[in-house]
């Protein structure tokens, strides 16, 4: 069987210096996200500011559910995604998610679901929106 070996010359040090330059963007480009969360310390701590977020609205939206966080560790960052269902208008919603984006900590608002079900009470159809967020902290 035949092995195959890549040695690295003069000429490739300009590639690395490349791939170095990548990485360290890369790197700046997390820690940025990570820098800036300073409440969101745990699932709890995010669930608790995002529950508070939508209830300063009234009764613009309603928030339906609160879906199970999932975290994980990936190089030295912890990673928290939680999701949250909420109902109402679509302008109501709309300014409840531009509030959320222009929020820096201790979330980042990742993805969006918009969804309309049909009440079969009232016969008319509600706008639910499952809203994803994220929070990224430095375990070093």
């Amino acid at each position: 069987m035949k092995q195959a070996y890549y040695i690295y010359s003069a000429t490739n040090s300009m590639d690395m210096d490349g791939l170095n330059k990548e990485l360290s963007q890369a790197k700046l480009e997390l820690n940025k996200y990570s820098s800036s969360v300073n409440i969101g310390r745990n699932e709890t701590d995010i669930q608790h500011f995002m529950i508070d977020f939508i209830s300063k609205r009234g009764n613009s939206v309603i928030l339906n559910r609160v879906l199970e966080p999932h975290f994980f560790e990936v190089n030295g960052y912890k990673v928290i995604n939680q999701s949250f269902e909420i109902e109402g208008s679509f302008k109501s919603t709309v300014q409840l998610i531009y509030e959320l984006e222009t929020t820096k900590d201790p979330v980042f608002l990742k993805t969006l679901k918009l969804v309309s079900r049909k009440n079969h009470t009232t016969n008319k159809y509600e706008l639910f929106t499952v809203i994803y967020v994220q929070s990224v902290k430095n375990n070093r």
